[in-house]
């Protein structure tokens, strides 16, 4: 009963707020605005003559010279959950994506994916998947991930969004003036390209060679898969060996960095995807992973973990001076990795 009478009362006073709000779009404030726009945007369903009004504000709005106005009506049209007000959402969707602005047709795109959400019928009877296709080949890089990551959720009950050899090749000569978050979700989106033959292959992995050279782990770690995942697919399996080998500087550099959270995403992810396979590689760079005093207790613990993963003859003997050090924690975590994992190099030492 409480419960009822609580939500009774919170949808009145959200009834009260609303025609409020409606007619705070309207502010020249850019902050009134925003607040306004997630109100009606949240509570629209509410009132939907208040709404009404709302939209012949925001779709005004979407010839404001101001881009960042135009892109908030746009954010906030597509977010209006109501059926008979969805062919505005459509319209400023459409006049978003031909903006003369990469901000509003930034907005635009995503837009696509917020009316999908609540009314897919729309966005494939207007035609919006084609459109975003071709948004592809925008200039603004955000642009291109913001369509690759719309047409993905889009169309994922039809395995998502289908790289072409054509988008596969334009998307690799753009890739080198993205920045560094755009690149890695391209290289990511890359994975579903299949090369034709073992030439075509070869040519992408040139083509991105550089980037395993980059200073940036995300781009590292992401043209690694990309690599692996095309020389598992070509033919080319006895490439893997050299593919990591060619990648060994990067993420012995990177492992090595001071960025705590830059080291431990290196370490999980060749705990997971390079050593077992690789291991070979990484035990003679075990130095780089020695725990610093300055580590926190979370990467000392994966450090660790990694350690006793690429021990060999040659290295367990120093691993096992290194684990007495780290046994001497006030952190009771890494006490806890440090024992089991003597106790591996140990069974390990007894074996050679």
């Amino acid at each position: 009963m409480l419960q009822a009478l609580s939500a009774s009362a919170n949808r009145n006073v959200m009834l009260q707020i609303l025609p409020s709000a409606a007619k705070l779009l309207a502010s020249t404030d850019l902050v009134t605005k925003k607040l306004a726009s997630w109100y009606v945007a949240h509570h629209s369903t509410a009132n939907s003559d208040v709404s009404v009004l709302a939209v012949n504000t925001l779709v005004m709005d979407m010839h404001d010279p101001n881009p960042v106005v135009r892109s908030l009506a746009v954010r906030t049209l597509a977010r209006i959950q109501l059926p008979e007000l969805a062919e505005h959402a459509i319209n400023a969707v459409n006049c978003g994506l031909k903006d003369s602005d990469a901000v509003v047709r930034r907005a635009a795109v995503l837009a696509c994916v917020y009316i999908f959400r609540t009314s897919p019928s729309a966005i494939f009877d207007g035609g919006m998947v084609d459109r975003l296709y071709a948004l592809i080949r925008d200039s603004d890089p955000i642009v291109v991930v913001n369509c690759l990551d719309a047409l993905e959720e889009i169309l994922a009950d039809e395995g998502g969004v289908v790289v072409s050899r054509n988008m596969a090749r334009y998307l690799l000569q753009q890739l080198a003036s993205f920045p560094e978050p755009q690149c890695a979700s391209v290289l990511r989106h890359m994975l579903k390209y299949h090369p034709r033959d073992e030439t075509e292959a070869l040519d992408l992995m040139n083509a991105t060679d550089t980037f395993l050279d980059s200073s940036s782990a995300v781009i590292v770690i992401s043209a690694l898969k990309y690599f692996l995942n095309i020389v598992s697919r070509s033919g080319l399996g006895h490439l893997q060996a050299d593919i990591v080998t060619r990648a060994e500087v990067s993420l012995v550099r990177l492992v090595s960095a001071d960025a705590h959270e830059t080291v431990y995403a290196v370490i999980q992810f060749m705990r997971q995807e390079l050593v077992g396979k690789f291991t070979e590689i990484f035990s003679r760079h075990y130095t780089s992973v020695l725990c610093h005093s300055n580590d926190p207790a979370y990467l000392k613990v994966v450090k660790i973990r990694l350690l006793a993963d690429i021990a060999d003859n040659l290295s367990v003997r120093a691993m096992l001076d290194e684990l007495r050090m780290q046994s001497r924690s006030k952190s009771p975590k890494v006490i806890d990795f440090v024992t089991s994992c003597c106790l591996l190099l140990i069974i390990l030492l007894l074996e050679l």
